[in-house]
């Protein structure tokens, strides 16, 4: 059962991503913020919480395990909510550059109030609707990797994020899933600006709990404009 950082760390390290001691602490301090907050903010599910380390920070951090991030990328996090799966990701990432974005304004002021407790210096929070992201100039300039955690319909995430991507088609979307997206991504395969799809299951060297909630992440690169 993962319900420690001490858990996590002892997974990472067997698998050669070791996270160190100052990253662990970040990742702990953040839970507790992220419970403390979820008491006046709904940012996670209640029920969610005595399993927050493993159905929150490992399934963020659980891309690592399938996708090379690149370390001193841009990323942005369509649909933050409670920071994820931006803050665990900027933890592990120290070197890259996080943008958030959530178009709940309480769940910003959430957000930014704990990366302000974290001294996050990499990460920096906005409050929009992601259809409405492709008129932030300098976002839209740099990014890297559009991260969305169960974030609405594949479809719409397409379309909002194609407008984000690098002109030189280098972009790519992650989108965490769950359950059957056979129609979705049926429906994603036919739209013009991807060049390409792939669906698979995230799982985890020594954690099954993923793969038994048929957990995945479905990646979208785009055409270059």
């Amino acid at each position: 059962m993962i319900h420690s950082i001490d858990s996590i760390r002892t997974l990472f390290r067997q698998s050669n991503h070791p996270i160190s001691d100052m990253q662990g602490k970040l990742l702990t301090n953040y839970v507790q913020l992220l419970l403390d907050w979820n008491q006046k903010v709904n940012l996670i599910s209640r029920k969610d919480t005595e399993h927050v380390w493993r159905n929150h920070i490992l399934h963020s951090l659980g891309i690592v395990f399938h996708e090379k991030l690149p370390e001193h990328g841009h990323f942005l996090d369509v649909g933050t909510g409670g920071g994820l799966p931006g803050v665990p990701l900027a933890i592990i990432f120290p070197y890259a550059q996080f943008v958030l974005c959530d178009s709940i304004a309480k769940k910003i002021t959430a957000v930014t109030s704990m990366i302000e407790s974290l001294a996050l210096p990499n990460v920096t929070c906005r409050t929009m609707r992601a259809e409405d992201l492709s008129k932030e100039t300098d976002i839209i300039s740099n990014v890297d990797v559009i991260c969305a955690r169960a974030v609405t319909h594949l479809k719409d995430l397409v379309k909002w994020s194609a407008p984000l991507a690098k002109r030189n088609g280098s972009s790519c979307l992650l989108a965490w899933k769950g359950g059957d997206v056979t129609d979705e991504c049926r429906e994603v395969a036919a739209v013009k600006m991807v060049k390409e799809l792939r669906i698979y299951p995230l799982t985890i060297p020594g954690e099954a709990y993923f793969e038994q909630e048929q957990k995945l992440i479905v990646r979208a690169r785009f055409h270059a404009s």
